[in-house]
């Protein structure tokens, strides 16, 4: 487990296991980085596989403004990771 820092400063809760190129795994919204623990068993033997949980799904950080929750905050979190 891993704490990734965003480009406002929010930290994102991130896994990553297996070898070779790397696979990153984004869940939708009502998922999290565990929506991805069957395909992540697979991958992992060719594949490194990164998850994580987006902004305001614990264990990453939920922040309290609206302003933090956008596309573009999204877009540049998934660039973070």
């Amino acid at each position: 487990m891993t704490r990734i820092k965003s480009a406002d400063g929010v930290e994102l809760h991130c896994e990553e296991s297996g070898k070779g190129a790397p696979v990153l795994f984004v869940h939708e919204y009502g998922g999290s980085c565990r929506s991805f623990d069957a395909q992540v068993a697979v991958f992992r033997a060719r594949h490194r596989c990164i998850v994580f949980n987006a902004r305001g799904y614990p264990p990453s950080e939920v922040p309290a403004s609206v302003e933090s929750y956008s596309q573009d905050h999204a877009v540049a979190d998934i660039a973070a990771v």
